[in-house]
Protein backbone atom coordinates (compact mmCIF):
# COMPACT_ATOMS: atom_id res chain seq x y z
CA UNK A 1 0.00 0.00 0.00
CA UNK A 2 1.52 3.32 -1.08
CA UNK A 3 1.11 6.47 0.93
CA UNK A 4 -0.24 9.36 -1.09
CA UNK A 5 1.24 12.78 -0.47
CA UNK A 6 -0.92 15.74 -1.43
CA UNK A 7 0.59 18.17 -3.90
CA UNK A 8 1.26 21.54 -2.33
CA UNK A 9 0.51 24.68 -4.27
CA UNK A 10 3.22 27.24 -4.88
CA UNK A 11 1.41 29.69 -2.58
CA UNK A 12 1.27 27.12 0.22
CA UNK A 13 5.01 26.46 -0.12
CA UNK A 14 5.81 30.18 -0.10
CA UNK A 15 3.61 30.72 2.96
CA UNK A 16 5.22 27.83 4.84
CA UNK A 17 8.71 29.03 3.93
CA UNK A 18 8.12 32.63 4.99
CA UNK A 19 6.58 31.62 8.32
CA UNK A 20 9.93 30.21 9.40
CA UNK A 21 11.93 33.35 8.59
CA UNK A 22 13.30 35.81 11.11
CA UNK A 23 12.53 39.49 10.69
CA UNK A 24 15.35 40.74 8.48
CA UNK A 25 16.22 42.06 5.03
CA UNK A 26 15.19 38.84 3.27
CA UNK A 27 11.81 38.68 5.02
CA UNK A 28 11.17 42.38 4.36
CA UNK A 29 12.02 41.92 0.69
CA UNK A 30 9.56 39.05 0.35
CA UNK A 31 6.89 41.06 2.13
CA UNK A 32 7.33 44.13 -0.06
CA UNK A 33 7.47 42.19 -3.33
CA UNK A 34 6.13 38.64 -2.99
CA UNK A 35 7.73 36.05 -5.28
CA UNK A 36 5.81 34.96 -8.39
CA UNK A 37 6.18 31.29 -7.54
CA UNK A 38 8.24 28.94 -5.39
CA UNK A 39 11.09 28.74 -7.92
CA UNK A 40 11.30 32.54 -7.91
CA UNK A 41 11.45 32.41 -4.09
CA UNK A 42 14.37 29.98 -4.27
CA UNK A 43 16.18 32.25 -6.74
CA UNK A 44 15.71 35.25 -4.44
CA UNK A 45 16.90 33.18 -1.47
CA UNK A 46 20.03 32.21 -3.40
CA UNK A 47 20.78 35.88 -4.10
CA UNK A 48 20.52 36.72 -0.40
CA UNK A 49 22.73 33.75 0.51
CA UNK A 50 25.37 34.91 -1.98
CA UNK A 51 25.19 38.45 -0.61
CA UNK A 52 25.57 37.26 2.97
CA UNK A 53 28.57 35.08 2.06
CA UNK A 54 30.20 37.96 0.13
CA UNK A 55 29.71 40.32 3.10
CA UNK A 56 31.20 37.76 5.47
CA UNK A 57 34.20 37.22 3.19
CA UNK A 58 34.73 40.97 2.84
CA UNK A 59 34.51 41.48 6.60
CA UNK A 60 36.89 38.58 7.24
CA UNK A 61 39.48 39.83 4.74
CA UNK A 62 39.30 43.54 5.52
CA UNK A 63 38.76 42.95 9.22
CA UNK A 64 42.01 40.98 9.33
CA UNK A 65 43.84 43.72 7.41
CA UNK A 66 42.49 46.35 9.81
CA UNK A 67 43.62 44.29 12.78
CA UNK A 68 47.11 43.90 11.28
CA UNK A 69 47.32 47.68 10.72
CA UNK A 70 46.16 48.37 14.28
CA UNK A 71 48.82 45.98 15.58
CA UNK A 72 51.49 47.76 13.50
CA UNK A 73 50.32 51.14 14.76
CA UNK A 74 50.36 49.95 18.37
CA UNK A 75 53.95 48.72 18.10
CA UNK A 76 55.22 51.81 16.25
CA UNK A 77 54.12 54.25 18.97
Amino acid sequence: MALEVPIATSNALIFAFTQGLQDGDFFKSLTKKPPRNFYNLLAIAEQYINLKEARKYKNDVFGEKRKEQEDKDAFSE
